[in-house]
C-alpha cells in the first residue's frame, strides 16, 4: 500500500538521485568546457570620413584596455589625437640629398666616366617643393591660415597629390632610374640610397591604409560610459571641423534574461473517482493522474553572473525566476517560483539545477494511494492543496533582454564663423 509518508519518501529518494546526476553533469562539463575559455581583445574602430564608429565591444566584462583605429584619415596631412598626440615620421630632406650627391661627385671627380647628377638634383628638387606645397595646402588653401589650418578630407587630398605631386615624384624617378645606369661609380651609392628612400616613404605614404591604430588608448568598464575624443591637428594645432567625440555604451552579461522549460518534481495531480470491473460487479476508486517525476512547465530566469566565474565562452551564474504552469488539471496555482545555479555556454544556452517553489494538490481528505475505494454515493473529492520545495532543472535561452546598450555620438563643430569654409578643396585640375 502507497502511503502519503511512503509516497513522500520516494520523491525525497527521486530528488536526491536526480541532484547527483546533475552535479556529475555539471562537474565533468566544467572540466571539458572550462579549459577553453580564453580572453580576447578589445578595439574600437572610427570612421573619420563620417565621424562615426564602425565597431565597439559589444560586452565587456571586466576593466579592460582597448586598442582604438581610425579609418579614412588624411594621414598625408594631418595627425591625430587619442588622448594623447601623434606625429608622422619626417620625410627625408632634400638638402642632405644634394649633400649626399655632391660629396660622392667630389670622390669621383677623377674617374674616366664623368656623371652629371645636376638633372637627378633639379628633378628631386622639384619633388621636394611640390611635396611641401601640398603638406602646407591646410595653411594656403583659400579662407586657411598657420593660425587656423582648414580640413582637407582625405579624397581631397589624394587629389591634390595626383594633380601637384605625383607628376613631380614619377619625373625625379625616371631621372635617377637614367642616372642609375649611366654612372656605374660606388661612390653615388650612398646619395642613391638617400634618394630613392625619399621617393620610397613618400609612395608609402599615399598608397598606405590611411588607418591610425593606438593599442590600449582608453579603457571600457562594465556599467561605466567612456567618452572618446579625436583631434585632427597640423603643426600641432586643431583644424577647423577637426574634432570627434563619442560616449560608448557597452552592454555586459552580469544579468542576463534566457527563457525555457522546468522539468519539476511539483505534480501536476488531478484526481476523479472511476468504475472499474471487479469479480463481483464494478466498484468506484480514486484515480490519480499526474504522478510523473517530472512535469514540464515554461520559466522565465533572471541570470546573474557569479564573479570570477565567468568567461566568454563558459561560466556559472545565480538564477531566479517565475514558473507557469500549461495546461493544469488541478485547482491549484499556475505560478510558481524557481532559484538555482545555472551553467551557461556563451551566455546563450543555460543550464540550472535548482529547487521550484509551486502549489500541487495532495490526496483528498481521507485518502492517502491511487486506486482506493470511493465509497457509494461519496462526492467527488476535493484534493488539499498545498506549497512545497521540490527539484527541478532548467533549460533556457537567452531571450532578447532588457536593452542592448547602444553607443551616441556627436561631432563638435568649430565656433569659427570659417568653420563652413573648412574643408576647402584644393586648387582644381587644368
Amino acid at each position: 500500500m502507497l502511503t502519503t509518508d511512503n509516497y513522500e519518501n520516494r520523491l525525497k529518494r527521486d530528488s536526491f538521485r536526480s541532484m547527483a546526476c546533475v552535479r556529475a553533469s555539471l562537474i565533468v562539463t566544467a572540466l571539458v568546457v572550462g579549459c577553453v575559455c580564453v580572453a580576447t581583445g578589445q578595439e574600437v574602430v572610427v570612421d573619420w570620413a563620417s565621424k562615426k564608429v564602425t565597431s565597439q565591444p559589444s560586452t565587456v566584462e571586466k576593466a579592460t584596455k582597448a586598442t582604438v583605429r581610425i579609418d579614412n584619415v588624411n594621414d598625408l596631412m594631418f595627425t591625430y589625437s587619442i588622448s594623447y598626440q601623434l606625429k608622422p615620421a619626417e620625410i627625408s630632406d632634400f638638402d642632405s640629398i644634394a649633400k649626399a650627391f655632391s660629396i660622392a661627385g667630389k670622390a669621383a671627380a677623377g674617374e674616366a666616366v664623368a656623371c652629371d647628377f645636376s638633372v637627378v638634383l633639379a628633378s628631386m628638387k622639384a619633388f621636394s617643393d611640390a611635396e611641401d606645397a601640398f603638406h602646407n595646402l591646410p595653411a594656403t588653401n583659400k579662407g586657411c591660415s598657420e593660425s587656423k589650418p582648414c580640413n582637407i578630407t582625405l579624397q581631397q587630398a589624394q587629389d591634390a597629390w595626383q594633380q601637384s605631386v605625383q607628376p613631380k615624384l614619377v619625373s625625379a624617378q625616371n631621372e635617377l632610374a637614367d642616372f642609375i645606369k649611366a654612372c656605374p661609380s660606388n661612390n653615388y651609392q650612398q646619395a642613391i640610397k638617400a634618394a630613392n628612400d625619399s621617393i620610397d616613404q613618400a609612395v608609402a605614404s599615399v598608397n598606405g591604409p590611411h588607418s591610425i591604430q593606438k593599442a590600449n588608448a582608453i579603457e571600457l568598464a562594465p556599467d561605466n560610459v567612456t567618452s572618446l575624443g579625436i583631434d585632427q591637428l597640423w603643426k600641432d594645432i586643431p583644424t577647423t571641423d577637426g574634432s570627434y567625440s563619442v560616449d560608448l555604451k557597452p552592454s555586459n552579461n552580469r544579468l542576463n534574461l534566457s527563457a525555457g522549460a522546468l522539468f519539476s518534481e511539483v505534480q501536476n495531480r488531478s484526481y476523479l473517482v472511476r468504475t472499474i470491473p471487479t469479480g463481483t460487479g464494478t466498484t468506484n476508486v480514486l484515480s490519480v493522474d499526474g504522478i510523473s517525476t517530472f512535469s514540464p512547465t515554461a520559466v522565465a530566469l533572471l541570470n546573474y553572473e557569479i564573479p570570477h566565474l565567468d568567461w566568454e565562452r563558459f561560466g556559472f551564474a545565480v538564477s531566479t525566476g517565475p514558473v507557469f504552469r500549461l495546461g493544469s488539471k488541478s485547482d491549484t496555482s499556475s505560478f510558481g517560483y524557481f532559484a538555482g545555479v545555472s551553467m551557461h555556454l556563451f551566455h546563450r544556452f543555460y543550464i540550472t539545477p535548482g529547487y521550484h517553489l509551486g502549489q500541487y494538490a495532495d490526496f483528498p481528505a481521507g485518502f492517502s494511494q491511487p486506486n482506493q475505494v470511493v465509497p457509494p454515493g461519496f462526492a467527488t473529492p476535493t484534493p488539499v492543496t498545498r506549497w512545497t520545495w521540490r527539484f527541478g532543472f532548467a533549460l533556457s535561452y537567452k531571450a532578447k533582454d532588457f536593452s542592448q546598450f547602444g553607443l551616441s555620438g556627436s561631432v563638435n563643430q568649430s565656433s569659427s564663423p570659417s568653420a563652413s569654409k573648412a574643408g576647402a578643396t584644393p586648387a582644381k585640375k587644368n
